[in-house]
């Protein structure tokens, strides 16, 4: 099996310090260049137009009142009350 031997060394650790360096360098700035352009453009807009349509008038009637006779119960429930809920 491998064995490692533990050494001590000594490590000195920098940071890099900034240098002001000035350069002169070419740089190219792109041209723009605008045209005014005018188009002229044919499309259909909705029209109105006075018309007369002719519609059928219905009406409608009541008959004689009719007498109906039927019978119906009417029923009670008591609600029974058990804790907290309603039977």
């Amino acid at each position: 099996m491998f064995q490692a031997e533990s050494k001590d060394v000594v490590v000195t650790v920098t940071i890099p310090q900034p240098v002001k360096k000035c350069e002169t360098k070419k740089i190219q700035i792109p041209t723009v260049s605008c045209t005014e352009t005018k188009e002229q453009r044919c499309f259909k807009l909705t029209t109105l137009k006075d018309t007369t349509e002719t519609i059928e008038k219905c009406t409608t009637t009541l008959d004689e009142p009719r007498q109906v006779q039927f019978e119906f119960d009417l029923c009670y429930f008591k609600s029974a009350i058990k804790g907290n809920y309603h039977v």
